[in-house]
């Protein structure tokens, strides 16, 4: 059910964002994009660590959620199951960052959909980048979403 409510919301922010004659598969300034708080990288409460910043694999940048087009009570079941999958990890919320601030100083902030969920986007990094390089895109980015954290209303 969670699948097909994704995909009925994003077929709703399609259709207004195509009223607006914007393309809803691009990532604009004013969006609010999230990248879900696990345990294991979160501090005591659930705020995030730096860490949670950091990419998975570089090649594949930085996983987050648009935010403006999903109801968040689904997107935070979205990271239930995703915690579910991924045992014994716990789903706290979403730390909040505008994609303007992202593009900022870093490459871009690019829909990236997926089947289980279209509603997900990528911080995408230079493709030479290494470690180094990737740990101040994550600082800075959790510096930007420091003042913002949706709670798991569990």
């Amino acid at each position: 059910m969670l699948l097909i409510n994704l995909w009925r919301s994003f077929f709703k922010f399609s259709l207004k964002r195509i009223r607006l004659l914007k393309n809803p598969l691009c990532v604009y300034d004013g969006e609010l994009i999230g990248r879900e708080i696990f345990s294991s990288r979160a501090k005591k409460g659930g705020k995030p660590r730096m860490l949670a910043f950091l990419p998975a694999d570089l090649k594949d940048g930085i996983s987050v959620n648009r935010l403006d087009g999903a109801p968040i009570a689904l997107l935070h079941e979205l990271g239930r199951t995703h915690a579910t999958n991924r045992k014994p990890l716990r789903y706290y919320g979403m730390a909040t960052v505008p994609a303007k601030r992202v593009r900022e100083r870093y490459k871009d902030v690019k829909s990236d959909i997926t089947l289980h969920n279209p509603f997900h986007a990528n911080i995408w990094l230079p493709t030479d980048t290494d470690k180094d390089y990737a740990m101040l895109c994550a600082h800075y980015i959790y510096e930007c979403a420091e003042a913002g954290f949706i709670d798991n209303a569990d």
